[in-house]
């Protein structure tokens, strides 16, 4: 990932710190919750955010975050992208879509 990226990203009640690996959750209630990502998890989840509402091709993670073009297969992609749909359950407005032998794509539905 580049090093010129802004440490904090934020979507609907969500907050990426991408130094920390930190992904915190600010409830309406008042209350925070935090998950520890791991460093592919945070990844991904910072190329959604920055791209929020564009597809991000499946390329792309491939070449970002697999080194070795062997190791990467969709369906350790797919694992990736379920793990980070559980982690934003909490926002009913965010949502990954999948966009079929293309690529992800963050949607972030305003009120």
């Amino acid at each position: 990932m580049e090093k010129t990226t802004p440490t904090l990203l934020t979507v609907g009640c969500y907050e990426l710190n991408t130094k920390t690996l930190r992904l915190t959750c600010h409830q309406a209630d008042g209350t925070c919750t935090e998950q520890t990502l791991s460093f592919r998890e945070c990844c991904m989840l910072q190329m959604l955010m920055e791209k929020l509402n564009e597809v991000v091709e499946n390329d792309r993670f491939c070449h970002e975050l697999w080194e070795n073009a062997y190791l990467f297969s969709n369906a350790s992609l797919y694992v990736f992208i379920c793990r980070l749909r559980h982690y934003l359950v909490n926002d009913p407005r965010i949502s990954i879509e999948n966009i079929r032998g293309y690529g992800y794509r963050m949607v972030f539905k305003a009120r």
